[in-house]
């Protein structure tokens, strides 16, 4: 009986996959991206099917840091490869938008002129008066912080020196980052912060950097130390509207695609190098990811933050909320101007 029951179920199973169709090579894969963005990125299986039907969708990412937030956003794009990499080329375009308000490019190597527009914000300007090592409202390495003090306060408000300092802080970093020189720490609290061993463990925290390309998140973590054959590297600067103040940056963008195939994957990781307030270094990555069997491919927008102080539980959850809003928009702003730009067909 229990044989006649066991060649049944047999009988049955091959019954059910003659009569089965066949599955297309992506489905049999079970999908790689969609994969990835369940096992590295925490997407449950509402998540994809919202994306399936062409909604954008974002998620709080995992932190082994209670200063850390991560996010996030992914959307189906009807993009190739090369549309994405010949619209990423324009870095200045494509990130300035309703948040970042500036962007420009510096050049390789950084000189001293690429500087010259910057200019801190009026409550910046008011902050810095009372700067001390130790005590400012705005992150600067101790050096700065001295000249700031050697200036004459006591007449009208010296806003051109004060920026000629800022302006030659920002060009000091650029030139110590590319050279592989040790950065200034941030001397604005008590406690002194390296910004490039800070981003250290940002690096090591985020696996969604090792899921496809295994030598992009050691080589950004080395830079300049070694090279990544087929990356493209540039450094640039920008204001962005974020929080209650607006955080003047120079940032180091790695772009990086395997193969000219307009069905490879492509990369841009970009690397907080400095920051006027908030973060103690700060990572992003936008990546398309060519769908599987497939025209088109997802587009994937993560930011990841660690913050320059303890956040208490409402502190996180005001800024979980306003960080994931904040992703989700510019990825529907930039995967808009991509399309537009990018060639889409």
């Amino acid at each position: 009986m229990t044989i006649y029951r066991l060649n049944c179920r047999i009988l049955l199973a091959l019954a059910l996959a003659v009569a089965q169709p066949a599955l297309p090579s992506a489905a049999q894969s079970a999908n790689r991206v969609e994969a990835y963005l369940a096992s590295e990125l925490g997407f449950s299986s509402r998540d994809v099917l919202r994306l399936r039907r062409g909604r954008l969708v974002s998620q709080l990412l995992e932190t082994p840091d209670r200063r850390e937030i991560a996010v996030a956003g992914v959307l189906r794009v009807d993009l190739t490869s090369n549309d994405f990499v010949a619209a990423t080329e324009d870095i200045e375009t494509l990130l300035r938008g309703r948040t970042i308000t500036e962007v420009r490019v510096v050049s390789d190597p950084p000189r001293r002129e690429d500087f010259a527009t910057v200019s801190l914000p009026q409550v910046d300007l008011e902050a810095v008066e009372g700067c001390s090592v130790g005590d400012c409202l705005v992150k600067l390495p101790g050096a700065s912080i001295l000249r700031l003090n050697g200036l004459d306060w006591s007449g009208a408000e010296p806003r051109p020196e004060v920026n000629e300092i800022f302006q030659a802080t920002l060009y000091d970093y650029a030139r110590r980052y590319w050279a592989g020189e040790p950065l200034p720490p941030y001397q604005d609290k008590s406690r002194s912060v390296d910004p490039v061993e800070a981003f250290g463990p940002l690096v090591r925290a985020s696996p969604y950097l090792l899921a496809f390309v295994p030598p992009l998140r050691s080589h950004v973590g080395r830079y300049p130390r070694g090279t990544l054959p087929g990356a493209r590297e540039l450094f640039y600067w920008s204001e962005e509207q974020f929080g209650l103040k607006p955080v003047i940056s120079l940032n180091h963008v790695t772009s990086f695609r395997a193969s000219n195939s307009p069905r490879a994957d492509a990369y841009v990781v970009v690397k907080q190098v400095y920051a006027t307030h908030y973060f103690e270094t700060a990572l992003g990555l936008l990546a398309y990811l060519a769908h599987p069997g497939q025209e088109g491919g997802y587009l994937v927008y993560i930011r990841h933050h660690r913050f320059d102080a303890n956040l208490n539980p409402l502190q996180r959850r005001i800024l979980e909320e306003r960080i994931e809003d904040y992703v989700a928009d510019l990825l529907a702003e930039q995967s808009d101007r991509l399309m537009s730009e990018g060639g889409a067909r």
